[in-house]
């Protein structure tokens, strides 16, 4: 506790000492949106609080690469990529030519897709820097590519109302100059 000028807030330091795993519920709190806390009032982080959660993030991230053996890791990661795609096709669901349309402006370069076979093949846009808004406030490791294979299959089992299977063909995090992915859609269940 800091008692300089009747200030009982703790400091950044103490926080650390005390908070275990220097990650808890108050720390979460302070980052959570205002329209999810019911009649909360909230203020922006600061940055020490950005710069922190960051570094969590980043941590639990090589903390599952390198304790989750790989199908772990996929699993894991593509639970947390279905969850983003969900989220980003909101509006579109059971219009896929509109969600192309959209993408196209933003980082799709071409779309391919066999009505017939259910097949849809994807090429984003070259650039340097994998998609993932994650990429570009943290390290992410190359296994965050089953991330993305859940977010497609979230997008298109969103769009198409049926379960959706995807393969990275080409990755950025691999090397290459673009993602490219391949989805099948699958029967309705």
């Amino acid at each position: 506790m800091n008692s300089k000028k009747g200030n009982t807030g703790m400091n950044r330091k103490t926080f650390l000492k005390n908070c275990a795993c220097g990650l808890c519920t108050c720390a979460v709190a302070g980052l959570i949106a205002p329209e999810s806390v019911s009649g909360a009032e909230t203020k922006a982080p600061e940055n020490w609080q950005i710069d922190f959660m960051r570094a969590r993030l980043e941590n639990l991230l090589q903390i599952i690469v390198t304790t989750l053996d790989e199908p772990t890791q996929a699993k894991v990661l593509g639970k947390l990529g279905r969850e983003c795609g969900k989220g980003v096709v909101k509006g579109f669901e059971g219009n896929p030519e509109g969600f192309w349309d959209h993408i196209k402006t933003k980082w799709l370069d071409r779309v391919e897709y066999d009505k017939d076979q259910g097949i849809i093949r994807l090429w984003e846009k070259e650039r340097t820097q994998c998609n993932c808004p994650l990429a570009a406030l943290i390290k992410v490791p190359k296994t965050m590519c089953s991330c993305s294979v859940g977010t497609q299959e979230g997008i298109y089992e969103a769009l198409f109302n049926r379960p959706a299977k995807a393969k990275v063909e080409e990755s950025i995090l691999c090397g290459a100059k673009r993602c490219s992915f391949t989805i099948t859609l699958q029967p309705k269940v």
